[in-house]
C-alpha cells in the first residue's frame, strides 16, 4: 500500500527554521504530540489491537475446530479473519509508531515489506467481502444454480491473495528510505537526529497519482459498488412475498428458512457497511493529499492529527467484524461464550447406534438434531456431531447453504 496509506509521509511544518549556508534547515520535534495526546493514541490503538487479536483468533479457532462450521460462507469468513489478523499484526504497531515519532524509525526492508504485507492484507479483506457477497447472491437470487464447493472456495481464496499481492507490488518496488538533509529531529533533551522517511520514489508525480487512483478504484470504489448492487438484489429477492403454500408445515418451514437467510444477509450486510464507512475517511484523505493542492499548514494538520484518527477508524473495522458475527450468528456466539468460559468447545463423535436399536426403530434415519428449534441435517449412518462446552452439551449443526 502506498506509504501514506498506512504511515504518512512526514511533512515539515510549524517549527523553528534556521538559515545555514543559504540552506533552509528545519528542526522538527522527535515526538509529534504531547504526552497526553500520545497516551490517548496509544490506549486507543491498544484497545483495537486487543479486540482484533482476540476476536479474529477466536473466529479462526471456531471455524477450524468445528467441522460443521466449515461451510463456504464460513471459509470466506475465516479468510477475512486471517487478513484482519495480518492487518492488526503488521499495520497497527507500525502505524502507531509512525504517528507518534517524526520520521521513519525502521530500515528499508521493513519499509518495503510492511507496505506490501499491509496493502495485501487490506486488499484481501476487501476482495473476500466481495466473494462473500457473490456467494450469497448466487445462493439466494439463483438458488437452483450449482452451489460453490469448499474446494472452489479455497481456490478462490488463493486467487484473492495472488491478486492482492500483485496489485501491491508497484508500491513495494518503489518504496524506499531516504534521509532528508534539510530536516532534523530534536528530542526533549535537545539531541538532534537525522530525519529519514519511507516513501514511494516514483519517477514522476503523475505516476504516483495514477497509482493512487487505481488503488482507490480496485480496493474501494469497485468493491463497494459491487457489494451494494448484489445486496440490493438480495434484499429485493427476500422481500418478495413467497408463493402461497397449502401445507401449513411446509409454509412454516419456508418462513423459518426465510428468517434464517435474512439474519445471515443482515450480518454480512453490516460487515460490508462497516467496511465502507470505516475506510471512507482514510481514502478521502489520501485522494485529498494527492489531488487537493493543500497548503503546508493544511498538510501539517492532516498529517499530524487527522491521518492518525482515519487510520484508527480503518483498523477498527478489522476489530469489529467478530463482534458482528457473535451478535448475528448463533454458532459463532456459542463458540465465543465457550471461549470466555475458559474452555473452547470440544467436538466429539456420539456413539454409533447399535443394530438392535436400528431394528427396533425400523429405520436408521433417527439421528436428527435440533438447535434453537431449527432442524439440521443428519445422515443415514447416524454420524451427527455433538459439541461439549465445559461439560454442557450443545447439539449444533447448521444449514450449510445458509451459514
Amino acid at each position: 500500500m502506498e506509504s501514506y496509506f498506512f504511515y504518512t509521509e512526514n511533512i515539515s511544518i510549524n517549527h523553528s527554521t534556521l538559515f545555514n549556508d543559504s540552506r533552509n534547515i528545519t528542526f522538527l520535534p522527535y515526538y509529534q504530540h504531547s504526552l497526553a495526546v500520545a497516551t490517548l493514541f496509544i490506549l486507543a490503538y491498544i484497545l483495537i489491537f486487543s479486540l482484533c487479536m482476540l476476536g479474529n483468533i477466536l473466529v479462526c479457532i471456531i471455524v477450524l475446530k468445528n467441522r460443521q462450521m466449515r461451510t463456504v460462507t464460513n471459509i470466506f469468513i475465516l479468510n477475512l479473519a486471517i487478513s484482519d489478523l495480518l492487518v492488526g499484526i503488521f499495520c497497527l504497531p507500525i502505524t502507531l509508531v509512525d504517528n507518534l515519532i517524526t520520521g521513519w524509525p525502521f530500515d528499508v526492508v521493513i519499509c518495503k515489506m510492511s507496505g506490501l504485507v499491509q496493502g495485501a492484507s487490506v486488499s484481501a479483506s476487501v476482495f473476500t467481502l466481495v466473494a462473500i457477497a457473490v456467494e450469497r447472491f448466487r445462493c439466494i437470487v439463483y438458488p437452483f444454480q450449482q452451489k460453490l464447493t469448499q474446494r472452489q472456495a479455497i481456490i478462490m481464496i488463493g486467487f484473492i491473495w495472488a491478486l492482492a499481492t500483485t496489485i501491491m507490488c508497484p508500491s513495494a518496488v518503489t518504496l524506499t528510505v531516504s534521509q532528508d538533509v534539510l530536516h532534523f529531529m530534536v528530542d526533549r533533551d535537545n539531541i538532534t537526529y537525522p530525519l529519514y522517511t519511507c516513501w514511494e520514489a516514483w519517477p514522476d508525480q503523475s505516476m504516483r497519482k495514477m497509482y493512487t487512483t487505481v488503488l482507490f478504484s480496485l480496493i474501494y470504489l469497485a468493491p463497494v459498488t459491487l457489494i451494494v448492487i448484489m445486496y440490493t438484489r438480495i434484499a429485493i429477492k427476500l422481500v418478495k412475498s413467497p408463493a402461497s403454500i397449502r401445507d401449513a408445515h411446509a409454509e412454516e418451514e419456508s418462513r423459518r428458512v426465510f428468517r434464517r437467510k435474512l439474519r445471515v444477509v443482515n450480518m454480512l450486510l453490516i460487515v460490508a457497511l462497516l467496511f465502507t464507512v470505516s475506510w471512507l475517511p482514510l481514502w478521502i484523505l489520501i485522494m485529498l493529499t494527492d489531488y487537493g493542492n493543500l497548503s503546508e499548514s493544511q498538510l501539517d494538520l492532516v498529517a499530524v492529527y487527522i491521518f492518525p484518527f482515519a487510520h484508527w477508524l480503518a483498523f477498527f473495522n478489522s476489530s469489529v467484524n467478530p463482534v458482528v458475527y457473535g451478535y448475528f450468528n448463533e454458532n459463532f456466539r456459542s463458540g465465543f461464550q465457550a471461549a470466555f468460559k475458559f474452555g473452547l468447545c470440544l467436538v466429539e463423535e456420539p456413539p454409533q447406534p447399535s443394530r438392535e436399536l436400528g431394528r427396533r426403530n425400523g429405520t436408521w434415519k433417527h439421528n436428527r438434531v435440533f438447535a434453537d428449534g431449527n432442524r439440521v441435517r443428519g445422515n443415514a449412518q447416524g454420524n451427527g456431531r455433538r459439541e461439549f462446552c465445559n461439560g454442557e452439551r450443545h447439539d449444533e449443526l447448521v444449514l450449510e447453504d445458509l451459514e
